[in-house]
C-alpha cells in the first residue's frame, strides 16, 4: 500500500473517530436536563401574588429513546421544587418516525395520562406547538382530548384568569404560531382587565407581533427553538426567523421579560451540544 494511500485512510479513521465522540458526547448531553432558576419583576403583579412560583416545560417530545413512562419520571424529580403553577410550553411528541398515525395519539395519549397525577395549586396549563398541530391534522385526534386526560387546561389564543380577592393574574397562551390559528387581537383583548399577565407562546417568533398589540404581557414564556440543539460557530439547528435573538435564555424586549427555554426533548437526531436541556423555575415578584 502506498505510503498517500496509508495517510489517507489514517485521516479517515481519525475523522471517524472524532465523529464517534463527537455523537457519544452530544447523547450524553441531550440526556441531562438540569432546572434552572429566574426571578421576574412583574408590572402590575398585585401583592396577593408576590411570590408565586411557575414551572414551565417545554418539549418533552417523547420518542424512542424517551417515552411517557421516563418523562413521567423526570417530571417528578422537576416538581419536588413545588411549582403554584406548572405550564407545558407545546411539542409533546417527538418528529418523523415518532408521530406516525398509528403510534402518535397512543403515544400522547399515554404521555397526559401518565402527567394526570401531578398537581400545582394554582393550575395546570398548557399550549400546542407545532409538532401537535401536525399531529392533530394527520391523525384527527385533538391535543385538547390528551390535555383533558391530564388534566391540563389546553390555552389557544385565550387566557386562564387566576384570582384572589380583587387581585387577577392572567396566564395567556397563544396556539401555535406556524400551524395554529393566529390571533394577536383577541389574546390582547382576553388579558386587558388582568392586573398582570404571563404569556406562552410555543413559538418565539411571536413575541414581536404579541408585544405590539398589548402592553399587559409582563412575561412572555417561549420553547421550539431547543437552544439550536447542536449549536456550533458554522452550524446551528435553529427554526427561528429572527436568527440567535430567541435562541435561548432571558432577555429584555420593551421593558418585558422573555424568557426562551432551550426544551427538554431533542428534534431529528438525539444529540445536544453548546445547547443544554433545561426546565424553568420562575418567580414572580411586584416590581414596585
Amino acid at each position: 500500500m502506498r505510503k498517500k494511500t496509508k495517510w489517507i485512510l489514517f485521516f479517515l479513521c481519525l475523522t471517524l473517530a472524532a465523529a464517534l465522540v463527537f455523537a457519544a458526547l452530544g447523547f450524553v448531553k441531550s440526556r441531562v436536563v438540569t432546572l434552572d432558576y429566574e426571578t421576574v419583576y412583574l408590572s402590575g403583579l398585585p401583592a396577593e401574588f408576590d411570590g408565586t412560583t411557575i414551572l414551565f416545560v417545554s418539549d418533552l417530545r417523547a420518542g424512542y429513546l424517551t417515552g411517557p413512562d421516563s418523562l413521567k419520571r423526570l417530571m417528578d424529580q422537576i416538581m419536588e421544587a413545588g411549582p403554584d403553577i406548572l405550564i407545558l410550553g407545546g411539542d409533546y411528541t417527538g418528529d418523523h418516525l415518532w408521530d406516525k398515525d398509528e403510534d402518535g395519539p397512543t403515544v400522547r395519549l399515554r404521555l397526559f395520562s401518565a402527567l394526570s397525577g401531578i398537581e400545582a395549586p394554582l393550575g395546570k396549563y398548557c399550549v400546542a406547538g407545532d409538532m401537535d398541530r401536525r399531529l392533530d391534522q394527520k391523525s384527527g385526534a385533538a391535543l385538547s382530548d390528551a390535555c383533558l386526560t391530564g388534566g391540563f387546561v389546553l390555552l389557544s389564543n385565550e387566557a386562564a384568569l387566576l384570582h384572589k380577592g380583587s387581585a387577577t393574574l392572567a396566564i395567556l397562551g397563544l396556539d401555535d404560531w406556524s400551524r395554529g390559528q393566529r390571533d394577536i387581537e383577541g389574546c390582547a383583548e382576553a388579558i386587558a382587565e388582568a392586573d398582570a399577565a404571563v404569556c406562552v407562546s410555543h413559538n418565539p417568533d411571536a413575541v414581536p407581533s404579541l408585544l405590539a398589540a398589548t402592553h399587559r404581557a409582563g412575561l412572555v414564556l417561549c420553547g421550539h427553538t431547543l437552544g439550536g440543539q447542536i449549536d456550533l460557530p458554522f452550524y446551528s439547528m435553529n427554526p427561528s426567523v429572527y436568527g440567535r435573538l430567541y435562541l435561548g435564555g432571558h432577555t429584555q424586549e420593551d421593558g418585558v421579560d422573555v424568557i426562551v427555554s432551550r426544551g427538554v426533548g431533542t428534534s431529528r437526531l438525539p444529540l445536544r451540544w453548546n445547547a443544554p436541556a433545561d426546565a424553568l423555575l420562575i418567580t414572580l415578584r411586584r416590581n414596585e
